[in-house]
């Protein structure tokens, strides 16, 4: 069981890897394609609310992995 546990941490930290790296590149393509601009209110404002979605979705996805971890951990 500890060897399916590593496989599910190391498929999800691959795959969040790859997502990461493909809308980085995606963006920074964009923002060469953009010319340059100061952001507005509105803008910040929707940059902050993506932010605190994000560290949620990190947040809750550790603490699913955490439980799936304990769970296989529990004696039969």
């Amino acid at each position: 069981m500890p060897t399916f546990m590593y496989l599910v941490f190391g498929v999800v930290i691959l795959g969040a890897l790859v997502a990461v790296i493909i809308r980085m590149v995606q963006r920074l393509r964009s923002d060469a394609a953009a010319p340059q601009q100061p952001r507005t209110p509105a803008e910040k404002q929707h940059d902050a609310r993506t932010a605190v979605i994000w560290v949620v979705v990190l947040v809750v996805l550790i603490a699913v992995l955490l439980a799936a971890y304990a769970l296989t951990r529990l004696p039969s």
